[in-house]
């Protein structure tokens, strides 16, 4: 498809502190979708460092990231330090009729990218014009149509924006808050999370659905050698028609190393006794995603009646690409709170509206999240959770070894 970037750039020393300098719109140029935003690049040094850090405290981001980052001399990504001989960058450089021709090595740049590259620069009515040829890295291929020049009247005046953003728009000027507090948080290896789960029945079908204070989770989320390894204790007190069961738990547990979730579910068969049945099963995380939400559904223990009336009413078909201009809708920054709000009904018609609020403490680490989803426009979700860290392991990547040598789970 075929998407147009609008930027207009006022230079940093014109304005003050924070102020914002630089506006954008994307969108696809097929539909009305467009994903548009301000920003300020006053900050712009200090906003690199912070992704240094971040990189330099997560190997494992290192790791998945290696075949994109360039480098400067202190091994952290870079955007101002290329080192590259000429003589192997140019294949050929061409002057005729007014366009500067340049024939680029992509794979001296980044080995993914193809041996020749086609880039002309001219002018057309004194607006720089940059065309590409198509560039097509793994399956994907684009191409680049540019324009540069002074911006329209009405957009800057005085050395001042001018103009009104789309009512759509975010303001991004405070990605340097966002970035320090993943940073902060990026130090940490050891998480513990305790959340809540409440649904909402939104239909007439389930108006008599709600469930407050009734689904806790604790998560234990131990980084070690690159690795994630989670645990996941979800706690179901008993509720009229919504359980197959009279209440009670599902341990998760994650292997990152065989890519395995293993379930242990204990639960009460009746009312008038204490006793806990219990049952194991194990997924591979291809078999997970294969059905997600009848899965969910089994974890949770949802009753057929209830697993009925929600299946009666989704779709598996999706109905769209996915792509950042039709699925990102808001962001904004309040009160330490970074404020996300989504559209997934490109990925599943399944879930519409969503919105995630994250928030951090006075020294930036990330405490609070909160999650509201609506599924089928007949169930209202919400989690709320508190995060913390620890010094040392929770231990999970133990627990998990002694599910995985277990004969419980066939």
């Amino acid at each position: 498809s075929e998407h147009k970037i609008t930027l207009y750039y006022l230079d940093p020393s014109l304005v003050g502190e924070g102020e914002i300098n630089t506006y954008f719109t994307y969108d696809d140029t097929s539909n009305q979708d467009v994903f548009a935003g301000t920003f300020t690049t006053v900050n712009f040094y200090e906003t690199l460092e912070i992704i240094k850090q971040i990189y330099a405290n997560m190997p494992e981001l290192q790791t998945a990231l290696e075949p994109f980052i360039v480098k400067g001399e202190d091994g952290m990504p870079t955007l101002m330090e290329i080192d590259i001989a000429l003589n192997k960058l140019f294949n050929a450089i061409s002057f005729a009729n007014g366009t500067l021709s340049l024939d680029l090595n992509g794979s001296a740049l980044m080995s993914e990218l193809p041996n020749s590259i086609l880039i002309d620069i001219s002018s057309n009515n004194g607006l720089l014009c940059i065309d590409t040829n198509d560039i097509k890295i793994g399956d994907v291929t684009v191409s680049l149509n540019a324009t540069v020049g002074e911006a329209p009247s009405g957009i800057i005046t005085d050395d001042k924006f001018t103009f009104t953003p789309l009512s759509t728009a975010s303001d991004f000027s405070s990605i340097n808050e966002l970035l320090l507090a993943l940073e902060k948080t990026s130090q940490k290896r050891h998480f513990f999370i305790d959340a809540r789960v409440d649904m909402q029945g939104s239909s007439s079908l389930l108006s008599w659905l709600k469930i407050e204070d009734k689904i806790n989770i604790d998560i234990y989320l131990d980084v070690i050698d690159s690795k994630t390894y989670f645990k996941a204790i979800l706690d179901r007190s008993y509720v009229v028609g919504v359980w197959k069961d009279y209440g009670g738990s599902a341990t998760l547990y994650f292997d990152p190393d065989a890519q395995i979730i293993y379930v242990c579910h204990k639960y009460k068969k009746s009312v008038f006794s204490s006793k806990m049945t219990e049952e194991y099963v194990k997924y591979t995380v291809d078999e997970f995603m294969a059905d997600p939400l009848n899965n969910i559904f089994d974890i949770l223990r949802i009753s057929d009646t209830l697993r009925n009336t929600i299946n009666g009413e989704t779709s598996k078909e999706k109905v769209s690409t996915a792509t950042i201009e039709n699925t990102f809708t808001g962001y904004t920054y309040e009160d330490s709170t970074f404020k996300f709000t989504l559209n997934l009904a490109p990925l599943t018609t399944d879930i519409k509206a969503t919105t995630v609020d994250i928030k951090h403490d006075n020294d930036y680490n990330l405490t609070d999240l909160t999650v509201n989803v609506n599924m089928i426009d007949i169930i209202n979700l919400s989690l709320s959770a508190k995060l913390t860290t620890n010094d040392t392991s929770y231990g999970t990547d133990t627990e998990i070894r002694a599910q995985a040598n277990s004969s419980n789970y066939r």
